[in-house]
């Protein structure tokens, strides 16, 4: 209190002051939050009975005091789409009930052994996504403890040398409207984190089941950004059953997407995915992974051409 002051009395008798200084306390580094096993038995809003207030009217004056003060025309995005986890409602005979929302946007993750780049990842997303769902195929090391500390929901799943089948299971615990899928060693900027949640919280064509966001790799050389390969994932996808990847390795969604009678729209989206291992060892083991799931896929799927033209 003695570092963001005390209720601001332009509210008046109430109604978006307890909003308006939670939103202080955030903006000078506290954290607001929910507890869960405790409640304060509030009865029937006595003081606005007892006084005749009319009480809707306070609340649309006081909502739109508190957006002039907080909603400038440079603040205005970023406060629509601030996290919804939690609404509010009607209950019957009078007052508000807190709700649970559902999420809106979802990252979903598959790791293993990825405790050198696992929180830089995951802290560049967390800020833009209202839940992470991890699925650890195996890990031995710090992973599961860092995804948790830095509150992800985590599920073990044994690998079973198959990426499509893990990143679906990941797809299976989330409940956002949408999900973006990242890789372990991904990273995204506070503009893209910021356009991303943007995205998936407005609106969108009925046909538009997915987003295309560019994948910037680094490569060995020290060309700085002249040494950088861009390749286009569709990343960002609606929570659907019937949206699934296929293929044990460079698995696929548009397939789905497209048995769906649905599109995919471009974005000005990227993440950077800076942790391969450039080493001719580190070579030698993605290689030697890749050529067993290429030729598991080739043998299941003989004649399918994304096989053939990846071996050829």
């Amino acid at each position: 209190m003695d570092q963001i002051g005390g209720m601001d009395e332009r509210f008046g008798i109430g109604c978006f002051e307890d909003d308006d200084i939670c939103r202080r306390a955030k903006q000078a580094g506290w954290k607001s939050i929910i507890a869960r096993d405790s409640f304060v038995h509030h009865y029937g809003s006595r003081t606005f009975a007892a006084t005749g207030v009319d009480f809707a009217a306070l609340m649309r004056e006081n909502q739109k005091k508190f957006n002039e003060k907080w909603q400038t025309p440079n603040q205005r995005s970023k406060s629509q789409s601030s996290r919804t986890t939690y609404g509010i409602k009607e209950a019957p005979g009078g007052g508000l009930l807190l709700t649970q929302a559902r999420p809106r946007l979802s990252l979903c993750m598959i790791v293993r052994n990825n405790e050198t780049t696992i929180r830089p990842c995951l802290e560049s997303i967390r800020p833009w996504v209202d839940e992470m769902i991890i699925v650890d195929t195996g890990s031995t090391d710090s992973t599961p403890r860092i995804c948790e500390e830095l509150g992800a929901q985590l599920f073990h799943w044994a690998w079973r040398d198959d990426f499509s089948a893990a990143r679906n299971q990941s797809l299976e615990h989330a409940t956002g409207e949408w999900l973006f899928w990242m890789d372990s060693d991904d990273t995204i900027s506070q503009e893209c984190g910021r356009k991303l949640r943007e995205l998936a919280y407005g609106d969108h064509a009925p046909d538009i089941l997915g987003y295309v966001v560019q994948v910037y790799c680094p490569g060995p050389a020290s060309d700085g950004p002249l040494d950088v390969t861009a390749v286009d994932h569709v990343k960002l996808i609606r929570n659907r059953p019937d949206l699934r990847f296929e293929f044990r390795i460079h698995e696929q969604i548009l397939m789905a997407i497209r048995r769906a009678d649905g599109n995919v729209a471009f974005t000005d989206l990227f993440v950077v995915h800076s942790g391969s291992d450039h080493t001719p060892e580190g070579r030698a083991r993605k290689l030697e992974r890749d050529f067993k799931l290429l030729h598991l896929d080739l043998k299941e799927r003989p004649d399918h051409p994304l096989c053939c033209s990846t071996w050829g």
